[in-house]
């Protein structure tokens, strides 16, 4: 290709559009990662609630791999919500959509995200009453055994606290963006700035929200602590995921380890 091809139309546009695809294809990453977070921090925490209120429950979903199948499906409902988020995009832009199928799509993946965000919020309730009436039984082992889930489940809500809050704000951003799509311009103009501004910032904190995620993750668990206190000391650190059954010291979801502090 010539200097004066370089310059030609053709090559702009098309430059143009790998630009775009790129673009899409990355912010379609990270909005799969985002909702999958929401959506697989809802089930561990709920599967690590069962293992201490139901244990024998708790057994028999390990046993079916009710795990692989939970996860599996969340990974699958975080893209499909992903793709939806992002043919929203493209139709509001290029303006060549149907308005039926374009609500029905955004209202689904909105009722989706509320129902796992109200889900987690319950569980997390759940979790913090769970914990305060906590009762030692004269049994040595017994004691060892609540104990330690007692100290997983602390765990997980200190690995979910500081991204949940990045939760909130992400949830009112889809409410917003929802909004904005279902609603006519006419009625949608009390509120549009508000609503911009609460989408903006949502989509600022995409990146911070997964850094926090990862270094909660880092910090909380015990096994990744230790590895990467002996990454800095520059010592071969291994993360040996154990099975939670019959020693109460390890949660497994989805092939990693949850110690207790």
């Amino acid at each position: 290709m010539d200097i004066a091809a370089w310059s030609s139309q053709e090559f702009r546009e098309r430059t143009a559009m790998v630009a775009t695809v790129l673009h899409y294809i990355g912010s379609f990453i990270l909005t799969w990662t985002i909702n999958l977070y929401l959506f697989q921090a809802t089930l561990t925490v709920l599967l690590a609630y069962i293992g201490v209120v139901k244990p024998f429950l708790y057994q028999k979903i390990i046993k079916n791999r009710g795990i692989f199948y939970a996860f599996s499906f969340a990974h699958l409902l975080s893209a499909t919500c992903a793709f939806s988020q992002k043919f929203e995009e493209i139709s509001l832009t290029i303006h060549d959509y149907s308005e039926t199928l374009l609500y029905i799509q955004t209202l689904t993946r909105l009722s989706w995200l509320m129902f796992f965000f109200f889900l987690l919020i319950l569980i997390s309730i759940l979790t913090l009453f769970k914990l305060t009436r906590y009762v030692p039984c004269n049994h040595q082992v017994g004691n060892s055994c609540v104990r330690t889930r007692r100290n997983m489940l602390r765990s997980l809500l200190i690995y979910c606290a500081p991204p949940n809050i990045f939760v909130v704000i992400g949830i009112t951003g889809a409410i917003c963006g929802a909004v904005n799509t279902t609603l006519r311009p006419k009625d949608l103009r009390l509120f549009a700035s508000e609503c911009t501004a609460i989408r903006d910032l949502a989509n600022s904190l995409i990146t911070p929200r997964l850094l926090i995620t990862s270094i909660s993750a880092l910090i909380v668990f015990v096994d990744y602590r230790k590895a990467l206190v002996g990454m800095f000391r520059r010592k071969s650190s291994t993360v040996a995921p154990a099975p939670f059954a019959h020693s109460c010291s390890t949660h497994v979801t989805q092939g990693k380890a949850v110690h207790s502090i």
